[in-house]
């Protein structure tokens, strides 16, 4: 098993794209979008990022084809590859999308959180706060945690 960490990541630590016209920024916070990084560290390679789209804005995604890739509406209504109308709290998952993504805001603002990554090939199980690859896993993690065992704070 991998030792935890925390990472703290502040805010002006992001990379940030703005967008053309005015229509919005994207904030990373772990790997690349066109070319602007996060600052998050990972243990795969993957892109996590915030796209605020204003005045109506729209962007197209460009994830590598073997990605998986995930779409939370935080804030907002958005038109997604011009045909399926998603909300806000709607989570939308694309399975190795060739191609682009395109978002386009119903509302004066909306707000997504994607998550893209290669998939792991590898049993998930969750519980609580934890997610390991074993019912085995979890349990240590509980005691790991019980036993204040559960890493330290470096900062």
């Amino acid at each position: 098993m991998i030792e935890p960490k925390y990472q703290p990541l502040l805010k002006e630590e992001m990379g940030v794209l703005k967008l053309d016209n005015d229509k919005g920024e994207i904030s990373i916070i772990a790997g690349e979008v066109n070319e602007v990084k996060g600052p998050a560290n990972t243990f795969t390679h993957i892109n996590l990022y915030n796209i605020n789209l204003k005045n109506y804005g729209n962007t197209t995604l460009s994830e590598p084809k073997n990605f998986n890739t995930a779409i939370l509406i935080l804030k907002g209504e958005a038109k997604v590859n011009e045909d399926k109308i998603c909300k806000e709290g709607d989570f939308i998952i694309f399975d190795n999308v060739e191609g682009e993504i395109l978002l386009e805001s119903l509302t004066e603002e909306s707000l997504f959180l994607v998550l893209s990554g290669e998939p792991i090939n590898e049993p998930v199980i969750s519980h609580g706060p934890f997610v390991m690859n074993t019912l085995g896993e979890i349990l240590d993690a509980y005691e790991d945690f019980r036993n204040n065992k559960f890493g330290t704070e470096n900062f």
